[in-house]
């Protein structure tokens, strides 16, 4: 085989590698449309207009924010001590959380007794991953 046919198998298997690469990076983000539909049952209890809280604090502008910080509404105990230690709602996050909420942050403040009120859990991997997407996907004025 020739330099040039060696360069060029190698071209192949190098552009081969990053389209799968990439490939596997966008099948791994969610779906903001499917994520809306699922973020119906999470409307029940929350917001995502601000300013608006229900049984659950408004979720406009979630993705980068601090824990525990919306004006007027009452925290559980442990969402105050997750906060008091600058918990940060990232998509990273948000996602581990929506995994088993009172979980996350009894090991996030390091009490096994810290409650939240929070009970609502997205089993689905995907599904967590959609709502997450659909709650980016929102302006932030």
């Amino acid at each position: 085989m020739s330099f040039a046919n060696c360069v060029y198998l190698w071209r192949i298997i190098v552009s081969a590698v990053i389209f799968c690469a990439s490939t596997m990076n966008a099948n791994a983000a969610g779906d903001a449309a499917r994520g809306k539909k699922i973020f119906e049952q999470c409307a029940l209890c929350h917001a995502t207009d601000k300013g608006v809280n229900k049984e659950g604090p408004s979720l406009h502008g979630i993705i980068g924010r601090p824990a525990g910080n919306i004006s007027g509404y009452a925290y559980s105990n442990a969402m105050k001590a997750a906060a008091a230690k600058s918990l940060v709602w990232t998509a990273d996050n948000v996602t581990k959380y929506l995994v088993n909420p009172r979980r996350f942050l009894a090991d996030y403040v390091g009490d096994p007794d810290a409650r939240n009120r929070m009970a609502f859990t997205l089993a689905g991997e995907q599904d967590r991953e959609d709502v997450v997407a659909y709650l980016q996907s929102l302006p932030v004025d």
